[in-house]
């Protein structure tokens, strides 16, 4: 009995130093393998998702499969794969990133829209008007827009008053009609700021008349609601599907102000 387990423990130790030896023996085979990783000078070399260098990088890896990727700040990534052999010295090239990441944000806000809007103002004189206004924008843009009162007497008045309607030191004798008169002609340019909210701003020319006509059938602008000079504006507007909404504040010469709201369609 006892010569048998001597004998198991010599086996055991046998086994042992023969398989150290052919550890020894298969670590006697392996040679070591090099690689030289090569792309664009600014872009950035990961080794199996270790960085390594920017542009080139030249080192010892062991034999197998391996995975490459190349960054480059505003690109997406570029990856590839290689394998090498046990003692090999590879080159592997690759090209740095051309793809751009696209800003989202700006993506979704820069759709085409051409529209036109039919309009209607009020002021606090008081006056309306009614008009229409046509555009193009994408991420910027502009428009033109025209409003009148259509009442055109004003235009046409032989004098103005003072503001308590006295012409050359007389008072005329009125029939108690009026006339309002408002013409607005505006350019401007629309910019998209967020995610299908735009602002407006113009400018261009305007006039704003109140004409009375007295009882030999002339008309008198009223001097007190007579403007005529730059019109400003300033606005916002919307896109839901095809339609859209837009709010304007005019003033003409700064002596007015006029709200200006708008509904239109959208063409494609």
């Amino acid at each position: 009995m006892r010569v048998q387990i001597h004998l198991s423990k010599i086996l055991l130790v046998l086994f042992f130093v023969g398989f150290c030896m052919f550890l020894q023996g298969q670590n006697d085979n392996l040679e070591l393998s090099f690689v030289t990783i090569k792309t664009g000078q600014s872009s950035k070399i990961f080794l199996d998702n270790q960085y390594k260098n920017t542009g080139k990088w030249y080192g010892e890896i062991l034999p197998g499969q391996h995975i490459v990727r190349i960054d480059k700040e505003g690109y997406k990534s570029v990856e590839k794969s290689f394998s090498i052999s046990n003692g090999q010295n590879i080159v592997v090239e690759i090209a740095e990133p051309t793809e751009k990441i696209i800003n989202e944000i700006e993506k979704d806000t820069c759709e085409v829209h051409k529209f036109i809007t039919i309009n209607g103002s009020y002021s606090l004189q008081p006056q309306g008007a009614v008009g229409f206004t046509v555009g193009y924008v994408k991420k910027f843009g502009g428009f033109i827009s025209i409003m009148s009162g259509f009442g055109f007497k004003g235009f046409s008045a032989d004098k103005t008053s003072d503001d308590n309607g006295f012409v050359n030191g007389d008072y005329p004798f009125y029939t108690g009609k009026t006339s309002k008169t408002r013409l607005s002609i505006i350019l401007g340019g629309i910019m998209c700021v967020t995610d299908n909210v735009y602002l407006k701003a113009g400018l261009g020319y305007g006039t704003r008349r109140v004409a009375y006509e007295t009882v030999d059938g002339k008309w008198i602008n009223y001097g007190k609601y007579c403007y005529n000079g730059v019109d400003l504006s300033l606005g916002a507007q919307t896109f839901i599907e095809q339609f859209t909404l837009s709010f304007d504040l005019v003033t003409t010469s700064f002596k007015s102000m006029e709200c200006k709201l708008g509904l239109g369609i959208t063409i494609k």
